[in-house]
């Protein structure tokens, strides 16, 4: 009986370590999905650009890339930019200010040159947001910041 027993908990071992492994490989490749929807001319004249993206921002901590600092992204954006979360949570912290979490329905805006970083706020739930960005022709969207 004690060498069945004991076999049959290497093998129950062998199962949890090999589900957490892919559990943890299935949350490894999962990143920040964006879909541009918009890009234009601003109206207001003909150096600046509109666009508007959709974003699906994955469960933290797989929401934040290899090296990056544990609060989430570090970045500013070159243009005005509106977030409206659509559904989900998001954790951001403007430099010099503390932590702030907005869910669904929630709006903020950031500066051009404005440093931020973000995260998704949850470990099971994908977040969901649209980005309005004004922007310089030629400059790119968002720069990070190390």
């Amino acid at each position: 009986m004690k060498p069945m027993t004991f076999i049959l908990k290497l093998v129950l071992a062998a199962v949890i370590a090999l589900g957490v492994m892919g559990i943890q490989g299935v949350y490894a490749q999962q990143e920040v999905k964006k879909l541009k929807l918009l890009k234009s001319v601003f109206a207001g004249g003909d150096d600046q650009r509109v666009t508007l993206i959709y974003e699906e921002v994955p469960p933290s901590p797989t929401s934040l890339k290899p090296g990056q600092y544990p609060e989430g992204s570090k970045h500013y954006h070159t243009g005005h930019a509106v977030v409206y979360v659509i559904s989900g949570t998001l954790e951001i912290k403007f430099e010099g200010e503390m932590p702030r979490i907005i869910g669904p329905g929630g709006v903020f805006e950031e500066l051009p040159g404005q440093v931020i970083q973000g995260k998704n706020a949850s470990i099971t739930e994908w977040a969901k947001l649209v980005v309005f960005q004004v922007t310089d022709k030629g400059r790119p969207l968002a720069e990070d910041v190390k």
